[in-house]
């Protein structure tokens, strides 16, 4: 697709049309340098998000857990503590 462009764009300059097949893997090796980069990048972005996402999840948990053991240990059923 980007070789294809860059012809395109020759012959509208008025370059000559034959290319390479050197300027053509040049091309293709900085499209797929490109396009791995970005593909890592959003991957990192992903992860870091899922971990973040884990983290919250584990404290809220652990806010619910805290409540939940506080009002088994401060309710009482007998009546002469009650009050």
């Amino acid at each position: 697709a980007i070789s294809g462009a860059l012809n395109i764009t020759k012959s509208q300059l008025g370059y000559s049309t034959t290319v390479s097949s050197s300027s053509i893997m040049v091309s293709f090796a900085s499209f797929i340098s490109v396009l791995g980069f970005m593909v890592v990048f959003r991957s990192n972005l992903a992860y870091s998000r899922y971990w973040e996402g884990a983290a919250l999840v584990q404290s809220v948990r652990g806010e619910w857990f805290n409540a939940a053991s506080s009002l088994v240990a401060f309710s009482s059923r007998k009546p002469e503590d009650q009050e």
